[in-house]
């Protein structure tokens, strides 16, 4: 091996280890590097080595970063017949009992409706998200996107699926 980066992706680094005719490669991904706005990615890591045969391996490498504000279930499924209307609550906390704001929740589609959000700062906030009886038959998934006032984590998207008959 003669080196390894990752470009595009300055939080990635590799160590290689030689262990007799094979090298042990130690990713390290450096979270304090990661931007702000990112709480999951996809990098490929480029080996380089003297080998002819592969002068050159490539590896995926598949990151998430544990989030600080959850939401209690992250995904909403509603099942059932068209025109009626579906209502479900999630709760949004921060994990260290840290105050928070929502700044805008938007939906995807605008027969999702998202009620209850203040403008008040506190540690966990209860939402109302409905789908309205116009939502016609069919399968839906969308995304609530929030953005937050948290400086560690700015969005959080909470998933939808409905299948209406």
């Amino acid at each position: 091996m003669t080196r390894a980066s990752a470009a595009n992706a300055p939080y990635i680094s590799c160590e290689p280890q030689q262990d007799g005719n094979d090298v042990i490669l130690n990713i390290v991904i450096k979270g304090k590097l990661i931007p702000m706005d990112k709480n999951r990615g996809e990098d490929i890591l480029t080996v380089h080595t003297e080998n002819k045969k592969y002068p050159t391996m490539q590896f995926k490498i598949w990151w998430d970063v544990p989030l600080l504000i959850v939401v209690d279930h992250e995904q909403m499924t509603w099942m059932g017949s068209a025109g009626k209307e579906y209502k479900d609550k999630i709760i949004l906390k921060h994990i260290e009992g840290k105050s928070f704001r929502i700044l805008k929740a938007k939906p995807t589609i605008p027969q999702i409706k998202v009620t209850g959000v203040s403008k008040n700062s506190a540690a966990q906030h209860t939402i109302e998200v409905s789908l309205s009886p116009k939502a016609k038959a069919g399968g839906y998934q969308e995304v609530i996107a929030f953005t937050l006032d948290d400086p560690m984590q700015q969005t959080l998207e909470v998933s939808i699926v409905a299948v209406l008959r």
